[in-house]
């Protein structure tokens, strides 16, 4: 592990965070790197390149509130991807807390 410079990381937005509790916002492979983000927004940070340059991308889930958006990512491989989240104060509501990409 090395620190990256913080100007070759994306701008998080207002109220975007990290669920840390889930330990598995992050998945690795080889060279590329996936971040899903949660809160207020809940975006994907893609890095093809171990982190030298970044692509984000909104996702589909629940997100506004604090509580909500994504908690853990895993791929496959690159091209088949599920996502899981929703709002942990809400563990009925099974809205908008999953989602799947084959691209």
């Amino acid at each position: 592990w090395k620190k990256l410079s913080c100007d070759l990381l994306p701008e998080a937005a207002e109220g975007e965070a990290a669920f840390a509790a889930s330990n598995s916002n992050i998945a690795v492979q080889g060279e590329k790197t996936l971040i899903l983000s949660g809160g207020a927004r809940s975006r994907i940070y893609y890095s093809p390149d171990k982190g030298q340059s970044w692509e984000v991308f909104d996702t589909p889930l629940v997100q506004g509130k604090s509580t909500q958006g994504g908690y853990s990512v895993d791929f496959y491989d690159m091209q088949h991807g599920v996502i899981i989240g929703g709002d942990y104060t809400a563990p009925e509501d099974n809205s908008a807390n999953k989602a799947v990409t084959s691209d």
